[in-house]
């Protein structure tokens, strides 16, 4: 049997006969399943489409918090690394400050021991 529309048979005489009826309504029977068929794969798609699209939604919103918590972090970070980079700055401060003590106290121990000749030059030539 050739598949034609059913306004081929409301066209025609046959259309009207009891064969012609039973036909029409066949084909209106099983394109109505082909569409239900059609529409219950169209769901199961589109629910599996919505699954995906929540799943997609929700990693988003992982990776978005993670790179919250990744900023946070880096913030924390840089912040602990200027402090590292001023407290560096005053150790070496500090550092050229100990130097400058030890010469100061290198040129006293030098006119110490300056004087200690001195006193014992005086003391040998006083006797």
């Amino acid at each position: 049997m050739k598949q034609q529309t059913l306004f081929h048979y409301y066209e025609t005489a046959d259309a009207f006969s009891l064969p012609g009826v039973m036909e029409a309504l066949f084909m209106n029977v099983s394109w109505s399943r082909q569409i239900a068929d059609f529409s219950r794969v169209f769901d199961e798609v589109s629910g599996k489409a919505t699954r995906f699209s929540r799943q997609v939604v929700e990693f988003s919103g992982r990776v978005n918090n993670l790179s919250g918590k990744i900023a946070d972090w880096s913030g924390k970070f840089n912040a602990l690394s200027r402090q590292v980079v001023r407290l560096s700055r005053q150790i070496a401060q500090l550092s050229r400050q100990v130097a400058s003590l030890s010469r100061q106290v290198a040129r006293l121990s030098l006119r110490i021991a300056d004087l200690s000749g001195q006193v014992v030059y005086f003391s040998c030539v006083c006797r």
